[in-house]
């Protein structure tokens, strides 16, 4: 019987000649060496293929952890955010919602302070409530502006997989308000602002909508809602920035919300700004910001 030669696969993915193969120099070893040539090639191209289905999640993987890198909070901002947690019994059982605070720099009883409510966007979800303090908390938290605008700072964080429209996470948000109120009286109640970019620009909308009677100024950035809530918003001055080349929330969410809003008579500005992307806010959490400006002059009557 004729034996058959066997190859074995080097650990470079090239198949390993015999010395039998190597010493063939008649029409039979000819074959044999196209037969390696065209092993070789399907190895090649299946080791191509391999890494054309790796890569991407290789780039992910790095993408993942450059936003990681570029969420990074320093501990100076952490430290002036204290944790803290929110639970409400619902028909489904108990949840939770976790949230840091910042007091005002020279915080006492005898004066009223403004608070801020800092909705963030879809990309800080998850359990690390570090993460929301980018952006606008960093800010407020360092010495010029926490010295210019005094204020509670609120910053909840929300769970993967939800959304700040929910009507569960917008009860949710009021609990969290609540308690806070409750735990620091000298909260000036006519002075309460809602801020958020995105996710959060739709949850300013929705959070507005349900309880219209609290907030004394709304700043939604590139958020989206729906214009049949118009008629609950009229009351509230609201800021509203989008840009107009947003790929991710259309400009039209806010122009559909503004249009509604003006046609009830309500108490809206409206920047759209040419040529800007989704990341609208940048501006506006900077100084001088005509935003946090015309924030901190708003001061609504308490009616209850």
């Amino acid at each position: 019987m004729t034996e058959i030669p066997t190859r074995r696969i080097t650990e470079y993915g090239f198949p390993e000649m015999n010395r039998s193969d190597s010493n063939n120099t008649n029409a039979s070893g000819h074959n044999v060496s196209n037969l390696d040539i065209r092993f070789l090639l399907i190895c090649l191209s299946v080791q191509l293929l391999i890494n054309l289905l790796i890569l991407p999640f290789i780039w992910e993987e790095n993408a993942g952890q450059a936003r990681g890198k570029l969420r990074y909070i320093s501990p100076e901002v952490i430290a002036h955010f204290a944790k803290n947690q929110v639970l409400l019994d619902t028909p489904e059982g108990q949840s939770s919602l976790n949230y840091r605070l910042m007091k005002p720099k020279m915080n006492t009883t005898k004066t009223k302070y403004p608070l801020v409510i800092f909705l963030h966007g879809a990309g800080s979800r998850g359990d690390d409530n570090r993460i929301p303090l980018g952006s606008l908390p960093t800010q407020l938290s360092r010495k010029a502006w926490r010295e210019k605008y005094s204020c509670y700072v609120l910053v909840p964080q929300c769970p993967r997989e939800r959304w700040w429209e929910e009507l569960d996470m917008i009860e949710l948000l009021y609990a969290a308000l609540e308690k806070t109120m409750n735990e620091y009286e000298n909260i000036n109640r006519s002075r309460i602002y809602l801020i958020g970019l995105s996710m959060g620009g739709n949850g300013c909308w929705s959070f507005a909508a349900y309880e219209p009677d609290i907030f004394a100024g709304v700043a939604p950035f590139c958020g989206q809602a729906d214009p049949a809530t118009a008629s609950l918003l009229t009351k509230i001055p609201f800021w509203v920035v989008h840009g107009d080349a947003d790929n991710v929330i259309d400009v039209s969410s806010s122009r559909n919300m503004v249009e509604a809003i003006q046609k009830k008579n309500g108490n809206i500005i409206y920047h759209e700004l040419p040529g800007v992307g989704h990341n609208c806010w940048s501006e506006a959490f900077q100084e001088p910001s005509a935003m946090m400006e015309w924030m901190f002059q708003q001061q609504k009557k308490i009616t209850r």
